[in-house]
């Protein structure tokens, strides 16, 4: 025991050397997740934004921090079971690197942690609720130096968004506010009386005897693998098999500013031993088209700048209530069962085209599903089957794990055309659990040193017409990536992706189905130049190819720096790219740091450049100060967007200024 004490110790110190040598840098890797995360369209990327913010700010002790919070951190059921099991076993960690004694936990994932974990020990007996408390204020204002033809017109407020945030939070209670007010439209003034236009108000206790969570005011629930319900982002088809595709069931608050994608009301979870009980009700109103009999049309941006939005503003009522009860068992087995009902306050008939002729319609609705997940050694088995008013759903994953070197996965999902399910999100084309079968198979490994590979192949087939598809269609994606790391200070990537779809194509008025072969390519290269400095270039290919006609193609080509140095408490980030689209479907895709609580994904086509600067000052430990400049130049036209959104001219620029402080 004295042998293994001071080996572990001599390992530790060894380490800790090597982590005082690491280079600081602003260009993490969960920069790169994110960013893959964003490019799947559907995402709503709020909540895993909000979660890392509040991390960097408060970092997670690992030695108290619950199972689904360390999924939602490591993205890994397996590692988060593993860590709570070292725990038991051996009592608190006393170092953050004393996690690599843990079988599937290495360097890389312990770097991309270590922003927004500590380790401390624990603080013995129950905390008082409202013990060490701590407030937080954000405020946000964005300022954009050009017009809108809409200001001219219909706009009722001004082009300044703002945006305010305040958070009291302990280690078991948080609450708080979030109010928005969205660029053009009125504060404190028509319809908006109150001065912001939205406002999001919660407050969450956790671990309180039996009670693990109690949330009333505005939240989010996941269950299962989304086949019910999810209003968490998704992983999609990402390029790495490390994160898991099932979410814990969580009810957690939302203090985003979406105004769409949320509950209200109160929501609580009971865990006794092996069984956590979960229930909702929440009766909420959204933006909508109706009439005193009908509900036509459900909005969903959250904007109110004109009077015709304004006037459609909370027109229609949902009440949503639902329980969920599941069995965990020595963290091998996990067998859950969901119920959901819901109705509107009048009937809602969508004026629906043949695509959708079997989307939900009506008033009430319910959804009963129930999940699962088995772990056998390094083998997995998870999914879920759901039924609603009408169809089936139905998603199992298999994932294999032979070595720490390699990873297979296997995803079988059906959902059929018929399936009326409001509040599912899971795996599939675009989130959507209706009209799609398919098969999706992936393997990741590190047979060379230094050297990743991921391959994934997804076949899929829609049963039903879909939207800009008038006939039954099936397609395919493959994903290749390779990523070299020679060296902590430099590494680069280069991945392939190719999606064949059906799709309709209109030549000389006759519209018919055509295959469209959707190809795209990214090389990234990324250096610390010292220690203090990290360089990024980016190159992008796109091509589109529809059959019978002259394929399309794009290209980009982008180059970052950033500066972080413990000496001076200012991060610095400077990015510039150039673009060069033949059309909007071969259009190109940038990540952008954003401030806090935020992010930036943008496309763009044509011909053009698009640069910003970022700048963050921690000007105390309670005072931060962030600053970002965004510039878009094109060279193919003498005006930006169309309609309301038209700008005269050939460049955009914006300013974004924010500010916390924490007392």
């Amino acid at each position: 025991m004295k042998v293994r004490h001071l080996f572990l110790l001599l390992l530790l110190t060894i380490v800790a050397r090597l982590n005082s040598q690491q280079p600081q840098t602003t260009m993490t890797e969960w920069e790169e997740l994110i960013e893959q995360l964003a490019e799947e369209e559907s995402n709503d990327l709020n909540a895993l934004i909000e979660d890392l913010t509040e991390w960097q700010a408060h970092p997670l002790n690992i030695n108290t921090a619950s199972r689904d919070v360390l999924q939602r951190l490591l993205f890994s059921e397996t590692l988060a079971d593993q860590i709570l099991s070292y725990i038991e076993r051996n009592g608190e960690l006393k170092t953050l690197h004393e996690l690599l004694l843990i079988k599937d936990m290495d360097t890389q994932t312990i770097d991309r942690i270590r922003p927004f974990v500590c380790v401390r020990p624990v603080e013995r007996g129950r905390k008082k609720l409202f013990a060490h408390g701590r407030h937080e204020t954000v405020a946000r204002l964005d300022i954009p130096f050009y017009r809108r033809n809409g200001y001219n017109t219909v706009y009722t407020g001004t082009p300044i968004y703002q945006s305010l945030r305040y958070r009291f939070h302990t280690d078991r209670l948080e609450t708080g506010v979030t109010a928005e007010k969205d660029a053009g439209e009125p504060w404190g003034a028509l319809h908006n009386r109150t001065g912001y236009d939205s406002y999001a108000f919660y407050a969450v206790i956790k671990d309180t005897g039996i009670l693990q969570t109690l949330a009333i005011g505005d939240y989010r629930i996941n269950w299962g693998h989304g086949l019910v319900i999810s209003q968490d982002f998704l992983m999609g088809k990402g390029t790495s098999l490390s994160a898991s595709r099932h979410k814990p069931n969580t009810i957690r608050k939302h203090a985003s500013t979406d105004e769409y994608n949320y509950l209200s009301g109160v929501a609580a979870a009971v865990a006794w031993k092996h069984i956590t009980l979960t229930a909702f009700y929440s009766n909420r109103r959204l933006d909508a088209i109706s009439t005193p009999e009908k509900i036509t049309s459900i909005q969903k941006t959250g904007l109110h700048r004109t009077q015709t939005e304004a006037e459609r503003r909370k027109t229609a009522r949902l009440q949503a209530a639902g329980v969920n009860a599941s069995l965990t068992w020595r963290r091998q087995l996990t067998i859950g069962v969901s119920g959901l009902y819901y109705f509107f306050d009048r009937p809602y008939v969508p004026s629906l085209r043949e695509y959708a002729r079997y989307n939900l319609q009506g008033n009430y609705f319910h959804n009963i599903g129930t999940d699962y997940r088995y772990r056998l050694h390094r083998l997995e088995l998870s999914g879920e089957s759901a039924w609603g008013k009408y169809g089936f759903a139905t998603l199992h994953t298999l994932s294999f794990q032979p070595s720490d070197d390699y990873r297979l996965q296997c995803t079988y999902r059906s959902y059929s055309h018929d399936y009326w399910a409001w509040f599912a999100r899971s795996f599939s084309e675009g989130g959507y659990v209706q009209n799609e079968n398919g098969w999706y198979f992936a393997a990741e490994c590190s047979p060379i040193r230094h050297w990743k590979f991921f391959a994934s192949a997804d076949f899929f087939r829609f049963p039903w017409l879909k939207y800009q598809i008038d006939r039954p269609s099936k397609g395919t994606e493959i994903t290749i990536k390779a990523t070299y790391a020679p060296h902590r200070r430099w590494n680069m990537w280069l991945r392939f992706r190719m999606e064949q779809k059906e799709k309709n194509y209109t030549e000389s008025k006759q519209k018919s189905v055509r295959s469209i072969r959707h190809q795209n390519a990214r090389y990234r290269l990324t250096v610390q130049a010292t220690r203090s400095v990290t360089l990024r270039t980016t190159l992008d290919y796109t091509q589109v190819h529809i059959a019978g006609v002259t394929p399309y193609h794009g290209f980009q080509a982008g180059q970052a720096i950033a500066y972080a140095s413990d000496a001076f408490p200012v991060q610095i980030q400077l990015q510039s790219g150039y673009f060069r689209t033949d059309n909007y479907d071969t259009r190109v895709y940038t990540f952008e740091r954003g401030l806090l609580y935020t992010y930036n994904s943008l496309s763009h086509y044509g011909n053009g450049l698009r640069s910003w600067a970022y700048a963050r000052w921690n000007y105390s430990d309670k005072v931060t100060l962030t600053m970002k400049f965004g510039h878009t130049l094109y060279f193919d036209r003498d005006a930006i967007g169309s309609s309301t959104d038209k700008i005269e001219g050939r460049t955009k620029q914006d300013l974004q200024l924010q500010a916390r402080w924490k007392f």
